[in-house]
């Protein structure tokens, strides 16, 4: 009902909605007065950041059918949206480095035999090997220190006037 919780959490939610304005105006109309809605999503700067320049179209394409986007904005349009549903931008900070964004895309291709199963298969099988277990280990380890944030995914917290 209106004006029911204190906080509204979305993480990585609504660029998977085509009509993401709904979910701002929704967010607003249940928060109470001061609530928080706290947000994060990818941006358009993601695609900015693919390693391989001369596949970045086919990426784009693929990465967003996969994952099912339907919505990719700048970071100023994701304020802009908050704004216009009446929220007051509180902070508005990057959350993944570019080195964790290209290690992510690279990790994506460690997916395509899971794909190849579920075309022919119906269903996702996964090849685990401990030595492919041991490299994403020590990549991750090494890029979780990286405090260099990049836009390519925001978190915005809002707060109802």
């Amino acid at each position: 009902k209106d004006e029911s919780f204190t906080t509204v959490i979305s993480i990585s939610s609504i660029e998977h909605i085509k009509e993401v304005e709904k979910v701002f105006d929704e967010a607003f109309r249940v928060l109470k007065p001061d609530g928080k809605f706290i947000f994060t999503v990818h941006t358009i700067e993601v695609e900015r950041l693919f390693f391989l320049p001369f596949a970045r179209d086919f990426f784009i394409r693929l990465y967003s059918q996969v994952f099912k986007h339907e919505i990719n904005l700048e970071r100023e349009e994701w304020v802009r949206l908050a704004q216009e549903a009446g929220f007051e931008v509180l902070k508005v900070e990057g959350t993944i480095s570019k080195m964790q964004i290209l290690i992510f895309q690279f990790l994506l291709i460690t997916a395509l035999p899971s794909q190849i199963f579920r075309l022919l298969f119906k269903k996702r099988m996964f090849l685990v090997h401990p030595l492919r277990a041991k490299i994403i280990y020590s990549l991750f380890k090494w890029v979780l220190n990286d405090t260099k944030k990049t836009d390519a995914n925001i978190m915005i917290v809002a707060r109802k006037n």
